[in-house]
């Protein structure tokens, strides 16, 4: 599997290993100094990529997110040691700090323009303008604030970036990137998981975790590293790989199936499917009743065999529904309570508590509301709390946009993907407040935008 790169990518590699060195060998002012230079460089090379239509550099430069996402946590942890908590949050913000300058450089300097995305612009705005001042009304820190925010607008952000990257790209390069991200996620995910806890001790996965604001106290590694269900009366280690992160990595690993699926990759299916089980990710069992859903929907025109796969995935929903609440410690709970405690709150604040006021990431980043908050473990039930009337039109709005797109799609393999992605995120989102993360939901919307880009390219041609 050769790849060729060009200058621009060879610049970002070497600025790339630069960081990864930065991280492990010098001080943390250093560090941080060196990571905002990253990000500065990164994002002028990016930008001019897709002005100049650089198919070679464009490949690469939206695969950078999810190189980052995957590999940051083991780089990290070598450096723990080094680090502060300021320069460790920047470094978990390259990605999505250049995805987020290279939209508004775009939108500022009046070179992204696409009157079909405007609403989007729109949308971006809103959020920032209606957080700020419900920072008055609602204080919380700035951790918080900063985290929550990441996460309310990565979705609208990296798909909005994923428009303008795939404009002018080598589709196959890009593909290549993917794949060899994937396999090295998986081979390392294998090996930690045979190797065991020993190898997260020597990569300080404690002191990093403290750094994060997430304090493991007396385990060994983070609570969630472990299964909350008991198989065979105990508790199952899961398969967390580079990621550091059963979540993460589960949302992460259900796109890159659904890419290997698009690209006709049985093997990679196969070892995708064995970390699902290993990772025992609940996410990617329910994007899976979702495919399910989906496929046989678009594929069967008479709409019978859709029936039956409807059938299929809510009769093993409810199973694993049944299961979970006889043999888990309330996971399941936790995150349908959090979603329906949300509910009720824009009838109280009709725009919203405040960005960073609730979840569980708010809550161990200093916010004293979202302690006493029982809105936990839901992704769109935070952004209804959070936001209101206003988060859920702009959120609902979006989704709604990229149906009608995805109705428009003809191949029906593209739909597939398309809708499979839209709504298996969404149905992760609202019983998981981490589907949010850039780490969970980046490879997804970038498919989104490489898929628009082909149908919207295709659709041009044969007009």
């Amino acid at each position: 599997m050769r790849i060729s790169f060009s200058k621009k990518t060879m610049l970002c590699g070497l600025l790339y290993i630069g960081l990864i060195l930065s991280v492990v060998t010098i001080p943390t002012i250093v560090t941080f100094l060196y990571s905002l230079l990253f990000i500065g460089i990164v994002t002028v090379l990016n930008y001019n990529s897709i002005l100049a239509s650089d198919e070679d550099a464009n490949s690469f430069f939206v695969a950078l997110p999810i190189i980052l996402s995957s590999f940051q946590n083991v780089y990290l942890g070598f450096g723990a040691d080094r680090l502060n908590s300021v320069t460790l949050q920047v470094l978990l913000s390259i990605s999505i700090a250049i995805i987020t300058i290279t939209v508004f450089l775009g939108i500022i300097l009046n070179r992204f323009k696409s009157k079909e995305f405007s609403w989007l612009v729109l949308s971006i705005l809103v959020i920032i303008i209606q957080s700020v001042i419900l920072l008055i009304f609602f204080p919380t820190t700035l951790p918080a604030y900063l985290s929550s925010m990441r996460n309310i607008l990565a979705p609208l952000l990296i798909f909005y970036f994923s428009i303008y990257g795939f404009k002018n790209i080598n589709l196959q390069k890009f593909y290549k990137y993917m794949f060899i991200i994937i396999l090295v996620v998986l081979i390392f995910g294998f090996i930690e998981y045979i190797y065991g806890n020993s190898l997260w001790t020597r990569l300080n996965i404690k002191k990093l975790w403290a750094l994060k604001g997430l304090a493991i106290e007396n385990r060994v590694v983070p609570g969630n590293w472990h299964s909350s269900e008991l198989i065979g009366g105990k508790q199952l280690r899961r398969m967390v790989s580079t990621f550091a992160d059963p979540v993460n990595l589960g949302s992460y690993l259900f796109a890159a199936f659904m890419l290997a699926w698009y690209k006709n990759k049985k093997l990679l299916q196969v070892l995708l499917l064995a970390s699902f089980v290993l990772s025992v990710s609940k996410a990617a069992f329910l994007s899976m009743l979702v495919y399910i859903i989906i496929y046989t929907w678009v594929v069967d025109k008479n709409k019978i065999l859709s029936i039956f796969g409807i059938i299929i995935s809510t009769v093993l929903g409810l199973y694993f529904y049944n299961f979970s609440q006889v043999s888990s410690y309330g996971s399941i709970n936790a995150h349908i309570d959090g979603f329906f405690s949300a509910l009720s709150t824009p009838l109280h604040y009709p725009f919203g508590m405040g960005v960073g006021s609730v979840g569980v990431l708010a809550s161990k980043l200093g916010s004293q509301t979202a302690l006493s908050s029982e809105v936990l473990e839901t992704g769109i039930g935070m952004i209804i709390a959070q936001l209101g009337f206003v988060g859920v039109i702009i959120y609902l709005i979006f989704f709604v946009k990229l149906s009608v797109i995805g109705k428009n799609i003809n191949n029906k393999r593209d739909k597939i993907l398309w809708f499979t992605l839209i709504y298996s995120f969404l149905a992760n989102a609202f019983f998981n407040e981490v589907a949010l993360s850039p780490n969970s939901c980046t490879l997804y919307f970038l498919i989104l935008g490489l898929l628009y880009n082909k149908n919207k390219i295709r659709s041009t041609e044969f007009s």
